[in-house]
């Protein structure tokens, strides 16, 4: 069983359709990506980059709420929060919850 290692939370408004948030968060596995736009019918992409440019997370053409909690994917280094190809120019909600590697 591992242990919480860190939470990320917070909110972010897309312009143009997209927003990004730095992450700092290291040495840890993504245990759950929850994001909820302010209208439940937008639909929109999510990603998270490291500090390599390299997608470690790509989920597309999500409406409502995302939550996924059943991909660990291993981080190594800081990161990039991206919400793109948004319908609407909104405010986000976020939650990351990282656990030990």
């Amino acid at each position: 069983m591992s242990l919480i290692h860190h939470i990320q939370t917070g909110s972010t408004t897309t312009s143009g359709g997209s927003a990004t948030v730095s992450l700092t968060c290291m040495h840890s596995q993504i245990a759950l990506v929850y994001i909820e736009p302010a209208t439940a019918s937008t639909v929109y992409d999510i990603k998270l980059t490291d500090t390599y440019n390299v997608d470690v997370y790509h989920r597309k053409n999500n409406t409502n709420i995302l939550r996924d909690f059943n991909r660990p994917v291993p981080v190594y280094n800081n990161m990039t929060l991206t919400i793109e190809n948004s319908d609407a120019d909104e405010a986000f909600t976020y939650l990351l919850v990282f656990r030990e590697s």
